[in-house]
């Protein structure tokens, strides 16, 4: 049995202040098109074959979550792990991450094509894509995550 991560999307307005709390933008993502074995050892450290320092421990369920989200993870809790959460920064150093590797594999000879198929899924890339609708528009947001089974 393999595993997968679910997600939720919050974000606050920071610009112009004062913040307006935290909202949820997308409230049970599957971010699983592809397994993301890669992305879920750079969120919060599962081990794979690569020497990759975590973005953060697993930090659980912010203080000041969303009711909607606590609710989404409180249907999810019997059988979810390592619930933690990352800033837009955070993610984007995470897809850093896996492009660096990539580079080192395109340098060894590997099939950096493959690598990357495997290991960037389109959900991953349309959670930041929509993140930064936000961000660019003065809000602030992040990714609240937990691991289940398949």
């Amino acid at each position: 049995m393999g595993y997968g991560i679910r997600a939720s999307l919050e974000a606050q307005r920071i610009q112009p202040p004062p913040s307006t709390g935290w909202w949820s933008i997308a409230r049970d993502i599957d971010v699983d098109d592809y397994h993301n074995h890669l992305l879920f050892a750079i969120l919060a450290g599962e081990p794979t074959v690569f020497d990759i320092e975590p973005i953060a421990a697993p930090r659980g369920l912010p203080d000041d979550v969303t009711t909607d989200v606590k609710t989404v993870y409180e249907e999810w809790r019997s059988v979810a792990w390592d619930v933690s959460w990352v800033s837009y920064a955070e993610l984007l150093t995470a897809m850093a991450r896996i492009h660096t590797i990539a580079g080192s594999i395109r340098d060894s000879g590997m099939d950096e094509r493959m690598f990357l198929a495997q290991n960037i899924g389109v959900s991953v890339q349309a959670i930041i894509s929509y993140l930064t609708s936000y961000q660019d528009n003065g809000y602030d947001t992040r990714m609240l995550f937990w691991f289940v089974p398949l």
